[in-house]
């Protein structure tokens, strides 16, 4: 089978890691490939390592969203641009000739329009809530949203809640399928850890509002005065407004012993093996792989309960989930309270991430997804 995948950006975090999973899997299945996506970065990278084919079209994919930020305030641009770029684009997939064209995340807002032309089968692969975690609204509204999305042949959500938020409670159709990511499974041997005084803490993914470095940051700075010897390590990067606000927040709280920036890190063990406990505190989390990636490698995650997260932990069995600043304490003072608790939470995150979010089953699901819309009338 002939697969075009269209991405949203070239960045390697979240949604694009996952398309990875799916592009080595269908690559070693005998499914030809290709990838659309606006530019080169990150992810071209992991693209030429493994023999992927791409190629890169300048494009504004989320064309059909809008955000109050200063990249949007160029929207008019962004959008005769895509005019110019669209039959370029068009033509570029006909020669491809795929069977199926699958679109990554927001990326449907141009997809859709593209298998509409070319008559072919269309998914769309939907990763977040946008409006929720992005503050990015579909310029539509809402019920526009809704019908655009569903001319999409097949329709994929990583979780409940995405898909009831997207869709509404109880308007799941035939054609869309709830497949939550899995995550390469590293194959290690838990030993068991005794936690120090120097506790580490840890939030990991791309510096953005929706992912809340900056709550984390001040949760923290509350927690020293009951354990002042532990440090909040932060792992990921973006440059602009909030990675400022960020570094001027550690400035302000005097934390700059205590709060270690280190940037964008690609080896996901060394940042793991760094950590006693990670927090996650995006309150719109679609999925968390993070979440999954930490459960696998024996690091307790303390969640905000809420969205995706509060579908993969399970509150004191698996990891933690707080609402507001006295939970996420009694969540930290439940974890350390004592070893035995501790490495029994351990164990169960790596037992239930092993078993739930399994990177064979979930790129296998995804292969007999498109195969059932590929062969459907």
């Amino acid at each position: 089978m002939r697969i075009q995948f269209i991405l949203r950006n070239n960045e390697l975090y979240g949604a694009n890691r996952v398309l990875l999973s799916i592009a080595d899997y269908l690559k070693a299945n005998n499914h030809e490939i290709s990838i659309l996506l606006p530019s080169k970065g990150g992810i071209t990278q992991e693209f030429e390592d493994r023999n992927i084919p791409y190629y890169t079209i300048f494009f504004f994919p989320p064309f059909l969203y809008f955000r109050l930020s200063p990249k949007y305030l160029a929207w008019p641009i962004l959008f005769c641009i895509n005019i110019i770029k669209f039959f370029p684009i068009v033509n570029v997939v006909r020669k491809f000739n795929p069977d199926i064209i699958y679109s990554n995340t927001s990326a449907e807002n141009i997809g859709i329009l593209i298998s509409k032309i070319l008559k072919k089968k269309h998914i769309s692969h939907i990763h977040e809530f946008m409006s929720l975690d992005y503050a990015t609204f579909f310029i539509a509204g809402k019920k526009n949203k809704q019908a655009y999305i569903n001319q999409s042949d097949g329709v994929i959500f990583v979780s409940k809640a995405v898909a009831n938020y997207i869709m509404g409670s109880n308007t799941l159709k035939s054609k869309h399928r709830i497949i939550p990511n899995g995550v390469p499974n590293p194959e290690i041997i838990l030993h068991k850890k005794t936690l120090s005084e120097e506790l580490n803490f840890g939030i990991v993914g791309i510096l953005s509002p929706g992912k809340g470095q900056d709550l984390a940051i001040e949760y923290f700075a509350k927690l020293l005065f009951r354990y002042p010897k532990s440090k909040l390590h932060i792992y990921g990067d973006k440059e602009g407004w909030y990675k400022k606000k960020i570094v001027r927040l550690i400035n302000k709280l005097n934390l700059q012993e205590k709060v270690i920036l280190h940037g964008f890190q690609r080896n996901t063990n060394a940042i793991f093996e760094t950590l006693d406990i990670l927090f996650m505190f995006s309150k719109s989390e679609g999925f968390g792989m993070v979440t999954v990636e930490a459960m696998l490698r024996g690091v307790p995650v303390i969640g905000f309960n809420n969205a995706g997260t509060g579908e993969i932990i399970t509150d004191k069995q698996t990891g933690c989930l707080f609402n507001d600043y006295n939970s996420f304490q009694d969540s930290v003072s439940y974890l350390i309270c004592s070893n035995d608790t501790y490495e029994n939470i351990r164990s169960q995150a790596h037992i239930t991430a092993k078993s739930q979010f399994c990177e064979l089953t979930f790129t296998q699901n995804i292969e007999k997804f498109i195969k059932q819309i590929a062969n459907s009338n």
